[in-house]
């Protein structure tokens, strides 16, 4: 009931609402700024008690053409908040069946999946490519983590060139594409580079190799030459009683 007390001044009263005490925070608003409102926009002096008064009873102290609309506005707050909180609460109770249904569904399909996964076998792809050299674990390792595919040896008997024949699988034929280009890549440097090493170590070689003097010829000995030249007096002696005595 709302129990009017009549005040000394010609229409001033003062107005008992009584109202359940957790409907009050809804009345003072957030830091107090829906009383605030009510109270300057109709010029009524608004209580309400603290928490640990026992009567739950909001007084309106003003004028009675005043106070009327205030309480008027004041219950036209509190229907709205509740009605708002009624449909927040039909919200969540819609959201939580239509999840559980999404839930259940959710099972189902799992579940009717992993049946046709086991009745089927993956479509599994296929890509080949042909390198100098085999790859390290490493590498072969870490193209599995990024591409997802599985690089396998393939044994040839017939081959006599010392090439190493790669088969890499996966789902994804453009993963095993790209797996194939980096094997490629790989093959392309480590290639250059065993010929760079190569090269290097010709040359490390040729460094440390002793160069040999070349020969002398005693014929290019211009000292022996000119001895040669010489003539032998002894000779040239002999040489000349021989032709007088022939004379």
């Amino acid at each position: 009931f709302i129990q009017v007390e009549e005040s000394s001044l010609m229409d001033h009263v003062v107005v008992d609402v009584p109202l359940k005490s957790t409907h009050h925070p809804k009345l003072i608003g957030k830091k107090g700024l829906t009383i605030a409102s009510l109270s300057a926009q109709y010029q009524v002096r608004i209580m309400i008690p603290r928490k640990d008064n026992p009567p739950e009873l909001i007084q309106l102290e003003g004028d009675i053409d005043d106070c009327i609309p205030c309480l008027a506005k004041m219950l036209q707050i509190l229907l709205v908040q509740q009605q708002q909180q009624q449909s927040h609460d039909q919200q969540q109770a819609s959201s939580t069946t239509s999840t559980t249904t999404n839930t259940s569904n959710n099972d189902n399909n799992n579940t009717s999946s992993t049946n046709s996964n086991n009745n089927s076998t993956p479509d599994k792809k296929e890509g080949f490519v042909t390198l100098n050299s085999m790859p390290p674990n490493t590498k072969i390792r870490s193209i599995f983590k990024k591409l997802d595919v599985v690089v396998k040896r393939t044994n040839n008997n017939n081959n006599k060139e010392g090439l190493v024949h790669l088969t890499i699988t996966g789902k994804s034929m453009e993963k095993i594409e790209q797996a194939m280009e980096m094997l490629q890549t790989w093959n392309n440097n480590n290639t250059q580079q065993q010929q760079q090493d190569g090269n290097n170590n010709a040359d490390a070689a040729a460094a440390t190799t002793p160069k040999r003097r070349p020969r002398r010829n005693p014929n290019n000995n211009p000292n022996h030459a000119s001895s040669n030249k010489k003539k032998n007096p002894n000779k040239s002696k002999a040489n000349n009683n021989n032709n007088n005595e022939s004379a």
